[in-house]
């Protein structure tokens, strides 16, 4: 199974918790447990592991550094990454907490949705990096190619294979993302594109030629495009015994979204296009990684510019 992170939570307002667990939750790979007071947070650092504890200070019922104090003396949780997260934050206190080896003291109020994308990319530089490898890419690549050469007919342009950071906004105003999971590892598939790449697939699929795209119409091309691409990728790697579970996509309208891929790791993306108008697919390993086997099947078409070696910009 693919490497699980677990975070305690010392928190007792029910509003700041939910915050927590809706901004953690949307990374993969995370086990949360939650401690509302002081007996219970030392109870639970004392009997597990965590690799990451968030306290905050002021509980109704003890206080956080007490928490903290013993998760430094517990054996198992000397080497966790530890946060303090609380209200109004005295210097002394900022001096005490040094003492314990705190990654960092943050005053509320804070935007939980950055401060667990950070948190996240905080816990996976501990761990072994993220690769990929030029079989992997490939078999994405020839999916996404296999989708736009059913709809439209032809073979599109294909750029050169890039990489970009998690916190590098989509390039294309329509954004579908898709989550798929193996034994052995999870991540995410994107489509991002512009209205006159959306245009031109309404033509293609549905044979109607439309000046203004409403946002209903692009939101249903992009998840019948994306649905598409990740079916052809899961019967790719079954074929190379790696089986996928796959998810519903999601799709976002918005200017330059980021962190749509829910990981904190390197994202490869690579631009197909036709004429003027095109996508970038992309594509992100959230945690762990997805073993191929060599396939005996060879494919039907190999990308051109890059065969069996993958170009990085």
């Amino acid at each position: 199974m693919a490497q699980t992170s677990k975070i305690l939570v010392v928190e007792d307002a029910p509003d700041q918790l939910a915050l927590y667990q809706r901004s953690l939750t949307n990374f993969p790979g995370l086990e949360i447990s939650v401690a509302e007071t002081q007996e219970e947070g030392i109870r639970q650092v004392t009997d597990q592991r965590f690799d990451c504890i968030i306290c905050d200070l002021k509980l109704k019922q003890g206080n956080g550094m007490s928490v903290v104090q013993a998760a430094r003396a517990s054996q198992v949780n000397r080497p966790s990454l530890i946060y303090i997260v609380s209200g109004h934050i005295e210097p002394l206190t900022r001096k005490i907490a040094a003492t314990f080896q705190v990654a960092d003291v943050v005053e509320k109020p804070i935007s939980y949705k950055d401060f667990a994308f950070q948190l996240v990319k905080r816990l996976n530089s501990k761990k072994t990096k993220i690769s990929y490898d030029s079989q992997l890419i490939n078999v994405m690549i020839r999916s996404g190619l296999g989708t736009f050469e059913h709809y439209f007919q032809r073979s599109p342009h294909i750029g050169r294979v890039r990489i970009k950071s998690p916190e590098t906004p989509a390039r294309g105003f329509v954004t579908a993302v898709i989550g798929f999971e193996s034994e052995t590892g999870c991540g995410t598939v994107a489509l991002s594109s512009n209205v006159g790449f959306i245009r031109a697939l309404s033509e293609a699929m549905l044979g109607e030629q439309h000046d203004k795209v409403t946002q209903e119409v692009a939101k249903d091309i992009m998840g019948e495009v994306a649905n598409q691409t990740i079916g052809r990728i899961k019967i790719e790697l079954g074929k190379q015994g790696a089986m996928l579970q796959i998810g519903l996509p999601e799709v976002i309208i918005e200017k330059k979204p980021t962190h749509y891929h829910k990981t904190t790791n390197p994202i490869i993306f690579t631009p197909f296009g036709f004429d003027k108008i095109g996508c970038d697919f992309e594509f992100a390993i959230a945690h762990g990684h997805i073993t191929l086997q060599e396939s005996q099947a060879k494919p039907e078409q190999e990308h051109q510019e890059s065969g069996s070696v993958i170009l990085f910009d």
